[in-house]
């Protein structure tokens, strides 16, 4: 099977529909719904809910949603987060931290560490800090970020469960959700359909796990 889908995934580029090529042949729309059965460097192989398999393949205009919640040790440097975090009157966190999102840097969303209790706050005074920034590192459970001209470093709740976006169906696991357009090309004397995507919406139904080398 895994061969098939190889091949079928190889023929997307002998029919012509490379994203560069201008005149690219134009395929059948086709509404993909149904299972991730394998992800390769090529594409994903869909088990559709109609019992038909699709090599489906990507290009760089093909819009894609992956979506889903990862764990505290998918952070890796050079992500912008936001988390809140209890302190002492020295600075220091006094407990875990349980929840975190990744957000992007904007006029909004600035580097920095405020206090929760807003404009009444007191300077260094105890209490719950909102921390914005970049992540510097994440070791053993340990979560250090630059937050503007100051340096955060907490520890993270073994259970936190962090909701994850992003366009990079490279991090679909087998048993994931996906639906979606395509293109789909016929391949003679095969069971599985090449088909180029257009809009693919992925949902995991295991934590997301952070790809090696990434």
């Amino acid at each position: 099977m895994i061969r098939r889908f190889v091949v079928a995934i190889c023929a997307l580029s002998s029919l012509g529909i490379a994203a560069n090529n201008a005149s690219a042949q134009k395929g059948s729309a086709v509404s993909i719904k149904g299972k991730v059965a394998q992800v390769v460097p090529q594409g994903i192989l869909v088990q559709g809910d109609d019992n038909k398999k699709y090599a489906l393949g990507f290009t760089p205009k093909s819009k894609v949603t992956m979506s889903g919640t990862a764990g505290a040790d998918y952070l890796a440097p050079g992500m912008f987060v936001q988390f809140e975090v209890d302190v002492d009157d020295s600075g220091k966190p006094t407990k875990e931290v349980g929840k975190l999102s990744i957000t992007e840097q904007s006029a909004i969303n600035v580097p920095g560490i405020s206090s929760t209790a807003g404009p009444d706050a007191k300077p260094g005074a105890a209490g719950t800090y909102l921390v914005r920034g970049t992540v510097r590192a994440n070791k053993a459970g340990t979560l250090t970020v630059a937050a503007g001209s100051k340096t955060m470093t907490v520890s993270m709740s073994g259970s936190m469960s962090i909701p994850v976006s992003n366009s990079n169906w490279q991090m679909a696991q087998p048993g994931d959700s996906i639906s979606g357009d395509a293109q789909a090309f016929a391949q003679p004397n095969s069971d599985v359909t090449p088909a180029m995507a257009e809009r693919i919406e992925i949902k995991a139904v295991m934590p997301i796990q952070k790809k090696k080398g990434r």
